[in-house]
């Protein structure tokens, strides 16, 4: 067997949803591959998780057996008619802006099928494609490096150990080590995350709270918008509950680090003016704040 033939050496970096899909497409193809991540062991975090079309397709195409297993947890809108609705459009402010002169709309197109899913019964359905020993754990990076005049690049873990691959691959985040590795040389500036004056509100609630105190509104994709804010929640969990995502427009500097904690009375004053039935939903479920 000749050099060209020999099989080259894939390394993953990162066991999130990204860098599990990239090993379940390459394990499709017969590409061998190793995930190292920095965690004790997988991880769900997070909430709901909507797929448009192209994720869906791309699903199919990496392996068809994944995108079966994910029709199987996946929920659209429940109502008929919103099948091919990404979101309903109305307004924060009492009354949803139904009757002035607010003007809503849906988002969708007769091609298009509503799909949401709980990032952990995702993250269940990619860990179960995944082989035995092909996700390392407990490995964060210390360094990455490819010497000059390398075909090899060089990855040292924090324990002590370093190896050596053709094709080495971030799906690490945006704060993480593969994000300088790539930019320090020639865009220095642009390694650390910048904050885009955006921070959100998440979390879940049962979908029949949700219809108890919205209506109808709460058991199909909706997006209430508001002056800087907006509210978005639709159906996950296999219907049972919904997901629940509220933007919030902020001009200061950012001055945390990810996931903070407020007050109930801070949280509640965000929503000033929002109709009372959305903010009833405080109420139920835990809301996180996340840059």
């Amino acid at each position: 067997m000749s050099i060209d033939d020999e099989p080259i050496s894939v390394v993953i970096i990162g066991a999130g949803i990204g860098g599990l899909a990239l090993a379940i497409g390459l394990l499709k193809q017969d590409v061998k591959c190793i995930v190292y991540e920095a965690a004790p062991k997988f991880d769900a975090v997070g909430a709901g998780i909507g797929l448009g079309p192209n994720a869906l397709k791309a699903m199919e195409l990496m392996d068809p057996t994944f995108a079966s297993m994910y029709n199987d947890v996946k929920v659209g809108n429940t109502t008929p008619e919103r099948k091919h609705e990404q979101f309903e459009i109305l307004a924060t402010h009492e009354g949803f802006g139904i009757s002035d002169d607010f003007n809503g709309g849906s988002v969708s197109h007769p091609k298009f099928e509503r799909s949401s899913a709980h990032r952990k019964a995702l993250l269940a359905i990619m860990e179960s494609l995944i082989p035995e020993g092909t996700v390392q754990f407990n490995k964060r990076v210390r360094s990455i490096v490819q010497p000059n005049g390398s075909n090899k690049v060089t990855v040292s873990f924090e324990d002590g150990a370093v190896i050596n691959a053709d094709v080495v691959i971030g799906c690490d985040g945006i704060k993480a080590l593969s994000r300088k590795a790539v930019l320090e040389s020639n865009w220095p500036e642009e390694i650390p995350a910048k904050y885009v004056h955006t921070y959100v509100y998440r979390g879940i609630a049962p979908l029949e709270e949700a219809t108890k105190r919205v209506g109808h509104w709460g058991q199909d994709a909706k997006w209430w918008m508001g002056p800087k804010k907006g509210w978005t929640m639709y159906p996950i969990s296999g219907g049972t509950e919904v997901n629940i995502v509220c933007f919030m427009y902020d001009e200061k500097p950012w001055e945390g680090n990810g996931t903070i904690e407020v007050t109930r009375e801070e949280m509640e004053a965000e929503f000033v003016g929002f109709d009372h039935r959305l903010k009833s939903m405080l109420e139920v479920g835990s809301l996180s704040d996340d840059s």
